[in-house]
Parts: C-alpha cells; structure tokens; sequence
C-alpha cells in the first residue's frame, strides 16, 4: 500500500511539475484553435514520459493494477501530434480480455480520447 501511494505521489508531482514549468514559459504559447493551446515544447516528448502519463490516468479509470495492462501498444498519427495508445487487459478468467484505446496531444498532455472495449 505505501509504494502505491508513493508511486501515485510521485506522478502526480511529476505532472504538476510539467504543467507549471511549461505555463512559466508563457512567452512561448501559440494557439492552434480556440480551444488548444500550443507550447513551445512537447509536454510529452517520448514514450517514457507518455507511460507514465497513461499509469496515472488509467489509475484514476480502472480498479485494476495497471502493470496488468503492459506493455503497451504505442503509436503517432501521421502528423507526429498525437499520441495513440492501446492497453489490453489480459488474464481475466472467467472473464473476456477488455481493451482501452486512448488518444493524447503530445504537444500539452489533453487527453482526446479514452474508450473502453469489453
């Protein structure tokens, strides 16, 4: 229970500390809608960073461990913005094996997409 609480606080002050060091370079924002903001750096940058990033939204989804869900199957759209995710949930007996699919910006971490297929 303590390294699940220290893992879950760890990720937590690892994405407040991405969200407020990219608004301390404001100077750098564009906008790419109405509804989008454009930073100068891609908040998730590689596969790393967006694995941790989908630990802690699926932990905030699912009841289920989220090490039952890797590896995951991660790709980009053809333009390289957005991050596609898929997480298959295995080893559910007697139950069928479900899938999430998630789409992310990579640009500033908003979360396009999340689908849950049983």
């Amino acid at each position: 229970m303590l390294v699940s609480n220290t893992i879950r606080i760890g990720s937590i002050l690892f994405l407040v500390s991405i969200v407020f060091g990219c608004r301390l370079n404001s100077s750098r924002l564009q906008e790419r809608d109405n509804n989008t903001i454009i930073f100068g750096k891609d908040v998730i940058p590689n596969e790393k960073t967006l694995e941790k990033y989908v630990d802690l939204v699926l932990s905030e989804y699912i009841s289920y461990d989220v090490e039952s869900l890797k590896p995951y199957i991660i790709s980009q759209n053809n333009e390289k913005t957005i991050w596609l995710v898929t997480a298959t949930m295995k080893n559910r007996n007697p139950l069928p094996p479900y899938s999430i699919k998630m789409k992310i910006d990579k640009n500033n971490g908003r979360l396009l997409h999340f689908e849950i297929h049983k």
